[in-house]
């Protein structure tokens, strides 16, 4: 089974970034200064949220009564916007 994620204003990606995760070994593979390092540092830190998407969480979501998301190991979490626009960040 293959996931695609396009993630879009986290940190360095302002332009929308792509990412295919199968089932087994995922590598990323790039030039120096490609965005490797904060892709694997979005998915430690946004690894909660994938949590909540499963079907009961994403209703409950929709009805305003899930619970709040915070990103791990970020102490101020503005710091996970890109700062080069002043869009929030989608996925």
């Amino acid at each position: 089974m293959k996931v695609f994620m396009t993630v879009k204003n986290y940190r360095c990606f302002v332009r929308p970034a792509r990412i295919e995760i199968s089932k087994g070994f995922t590598a990323f593979v790039g030039v120096n200064n490609a965005g490797k390092s904060t892709i694997m540092r979005f998915l430690l830190e946004f690894r909660n949220l994938f949590g909540l998407l499963n079907y009961n969480n994403l209703f409950q979501s929709l009805r305003g009564d899930a619970p709040r998301f915070n990103p791990n190991y970020v102490t101020d979490p503005q710091e996970v916007f890109s700062n080069l626009n002043g869009e929030g960040i989608e996925l």
